[in-house]
């Protein structure tokens, strides 16, 4: 099945570089490391060449999976010129490979965002360079130079990592593809108290992922897309009949569907940061997640961000205990912390923490400011819902990253939710029509979006304040099956669909 979908998603790679045009830039190439990361790693290194997938102890000391990231593009912080910057890594590459006036560096795209209040401050800059091939066609040390720079010219400096939804390192979806359902749990009927509006109603989420497919109102009625490049295109290389064009097609609209089942009123809206060649990577999120801040009015501001999406990092030697983080979303985790005490319904990002059963730190989950949501499995318990446990807690989901960077663990395997239409995951397999059942902290970051939202709407509260109550109100989660250790951070899970997102339990827990 594995080689099945490399072969199908490698065959694409010539009518996606027709569509993405410049953004595939052939400066190398690279295969995948293992074989739990064959499907993903292939397909990434297929459809843009200018990906290294580097699984060595140099990028990650005792390292068993993987990172991915650009060998065309070196990332910075900085508020110099866009020139001052590039002339800076054009001297250090230099020195690097022991040559004399070479031009390494080509365009620059500078990413800016809203100033912060209480003092109008500016935030500094992220700036992507991109390097030009080098003489000879040997490749570029991407890791070697983000180091330099860090180290030796005081810059703050990154690779582009390639990020996918919920870890790139096994299967998009963790359990496998989205497997076709009929029906789907009728939206949570609970109300506000004060005005018996739907909960949620009143908060907006912001969806920062592949964007809106196709989809009608009455699946989604709160849902919207930010504009019209946010909509999601499923099916337009001929690359087998009715074929997903790329491996995470309809995550955006899943995403929806688990916050309109937990909190209908929520006012969602999608924002795509992706290619259309469904490649991610930390410039395209940042640029994303920048550009719709500058668009929006202050006023409107979501209250919830949710990335579904992240990667494990290269260390940084030279720091001991360190690790190199994605500087561009770095730089959004702290515009929003910035802005929380000053919105009206408070700002928080809300971050999937990836599905590789690892304990090594996924961002932007790990960033201190995010809220870091592992998986749960709520199949264990004999109350028939995958939503809910009677215990409010389960087992941490076999699949989902976990430790002290992880905050909250909630449902996410085998959720019932909307989805792609019209197409299907591989050759042969059944074709998706609107309904799926997946898995994966994808998904768990959303259910948890959905509790703070429901907190806020019926407490009146701010988005943290909302957080803070949710997580104070939970217990351990269980082990992951198989295992004994209990993990750190909150297990927090509805007892029934409804009940409120503090409730308390009415079950004793029920073990693998």
């Amino acid at each position: 099945m594995i080689a099945n979908r490399i072969g199908k998603w490698i065959g694409t790679t010539a009518t996606l570089a027709a569509i993405v045009g410049t953004s595939l830039v052939a400066t190398g190439s690279a295969s995948a490391g293992t074989a739990t990361e064959t499907d993903v790693m292939a397909w990434l290194d297929a459809v843009d060449p200018a990906i290294t997938v580097d699984q060595s102890t140099n990028c990650m000391a005792g390292a068993t999976d993987a990172v991915a990231y650009r060998n065309d593009r070196i990332v910075l912080r900085t508020s110099a010129s866009n020139a001052t910057a590039a002339g800076v890594v054009n001297a250090k590459l230099n020195q690097m490979y022991a040559t004399t006036g070479v031009p390494y560096t080509g365009a620059v795209e500078r990413i800016t965002f809203p100033n912060t209040p209480p003092a109008n401050t500016p935030v500094t800059p992220v700036l992507s360079i991109t390097l030009v091939p080098r003489p000879g066609g040997a490749p570029h040390d991407i890791l070697g130079l983000a180091r330099r720079l860090r180290h030796e010219s005081m810059q703050i400096a990154s690779p582009d990592y390639a990020l996918v939804p919920s870890g790139p390192y096994s299967h998009y979806w963790p359990n496998g593809y989205p497997v076709k359902i009929s029906t789907l749990t009728p939206p949570r009927t609970n109300t506000i108290p004060s005005s018996g509006s739907p909960i949620g109603t009143g908060v907006k989420v912001e969806i920062y992922d592949t964007g809106l497919a196709p989809t009608t109102a009455s699946e989604l009625p709160t849902t919207t897309q930010l504009s019209s490049s946010d909509n999601e295109l499923l099916d337009i290389v001929a690359n087998g009949p009715k074929m997903v064009d790329y491996p995470a097609g309809g995550h955006g609209k899943a995403i929806a569907g688990v916050i309109t089942t937990l909190a209908p009123g929520t006012a969602i809206q999608e924002v795509r940061i992706n290619d259309r060649s469904g490649l991610l990577t930390d410039v395209s999120a940042t640029r994303g997640m920048a550009s719709s801040l500058r668009t929006l009015s202050r006023a409107d501001y979501p209250a919830l961000m949710i990335n579904s999406f992240g990667s494990a990092v290269c260390d940084d030697p030279a720091t001991p205990g360190a690790d190199m983080p994605p500087i561009g979303l770095a730089a959004v985790a702290e515009v929003v912390d910035k802005f929380d005490p000053y919105q009206p319904n408070g700002m928080l990002i809300v971050a999937s923490a990836g599905n590789v059963s690892s304990t090594r730190p996924h961002y932007p989950a790990a960033f201190d400011s995010v809220v870091g949501v592992g998986a749960l499995d709520g199949n264990v318990d004999a109350d028939g819902s995958p939503w809910t446990s009677a215990s409010r807690t389960a087992p941490v989901a076999d699949f989902s990253n976990r430790g002290s960077w992880v905050d909250v663990y909630t449902t996410g395997v085998d959720l019932p939710t909307t989805h792609a239409t019209g197409v299907r995951f591989q050759t042969g397999g059944d074709i998706i029509e609107g309904k799926a059942s997946v898995s994966g902290t994808s998904f768990s970051g959303p259910a948890f979006a959905a509790y703070i939202a429901e907190v806020m709407s019926t407490a009146n509260v701010k988005a943290r304040a909302a957080y803070n109550q949710i997580r104070g109100s939970g217990t351990a989660p269980l082990p992951q099956c198989g295992t004994t250790t209990v993990e750190t951070g909150k297990a927090v899970m509805l007892t029934s669909l409804s009940a409120t997102a503090t409730g308390a339990a009415t079950g004793q827990p029920v073990t693998c």
